[in-house]
């Protein structure tokens, strides 16, 4: 589409126009690596236009650019300019290919994001603040550029981590997506109706009764569906797929996010799965 019928379409609208998407993970997403390249930190190639023309070829019409973005922040907590260029360049190989594109804050659960009472203040600001500063760069971006809040926000290394989680945490999480769409939406541009996608704790399905979507006409949902896991997880224990009992458990689980959100006008998106 062009950049007036993108920009006239509903969130629903392009949720529905995106066919099949394709992650460019552990690139611009890595952190704690010792190469003075974080891009290539965690083994992957640099990242070119052709590879994404590629992708595109091969029939995927969206990508999803997870970024790291504390550590490539000053102290005041100000970006790196040769960071957020990086970051444009690449999405702009999928951009100008006609290409949706999802930027989001990634890993940063593993850095500073710590969806607790405590923090949430802090966190606040950290977020915002990054936010505000990627709205900047992209705000007359038309509305194939989507913005992803966060990415698997959870309290690490507890026994909830990937077991639903915490009132605590989702109410935490909670005003943290709700600060997130209030920063965007007061950016400028583009950006007062850019759509943008929250999700649960940790984008699991355990966790879809804490999220409270913010009311806004033109968020959408995301969750992590790698689903059965001893089938598609890394430690996975089986190579075969199909029983009754598969299909079932996907049944149960797309009915589930329908009656929740899609049946009432609030679109979905799988934005990470295993197979």
């Amino acid at each position: 589409p062009t950049a007036e019928q993108v920009n006239a379409m509903t969130s629903k609208q392009i949720v529905e126009n995106i066919k099949v998407g394709w992650n460019l993970g552990n690139s611009l997403d890595s952190y704690n690596t010792s190469s003075s390249d974080t891009e290539t930190g965690w083994g992957n190639p640099k990242t070119t236009q052709q590879m994404i023309d590629t992708v595109k070829a091969a029939g995927f019409n969206a990508i999803r650019v997870p970024v790291t973005w504390s550590e490539h922040m000053s102290a005041d907590g100000t970006i790196d300019a040769a960071w957020m260029n990086r970051v444009k360049e690449v999405v702009d190989y999928a951009y100008n290919d006609g290409l949706y594109v999802i930027v989001n804050v990634h890993h940063d659960d593993y850095t500073w994001l710590t969806p607790s009472s405590e923090k949430l203040e802090s966190d606040k600001s950290t977020l915002t603040n990054i936010w505000k500063q990627i709205c900047a760069t992209f705000q007359n971006y038309d509305h194939r550029l989507i913005f992803e809040g966060m990415n698997e926000p959870r309290m690490i290394g507890s026994a909830e981590e990937w077991t639903g989680g915490t009132q605590e945490s989702y109410d935490v999480i909670n005003a943290l997506y709700q600060a997130f769409v209030d920063t965007v939406r007061s950016s400028g541009g583009s950006n007062k109706d850019r759509t943008l996608v929250v999700s649960t704790y940790a984008q699991s399905v355990n966790a879809v009764g804490g999220l409270v979507v913010p009311k806004d006409d033109h968020v959408i949902v995301s969750l992590h569906i790698y689903a059965p896991w001893n089938f598609c997880g890394p430690d996975d224990t089986r190579a075969d797929w199909g029983s009754d009992a598969d299909k079932q458990e996907l049944d149960t689980m797309f009915q589930y996010l329908d009656d929740t959100f899609v049946s009432k006008g609030i679109p979905v998106i799988i934005d990470e799965t295993g197979c």
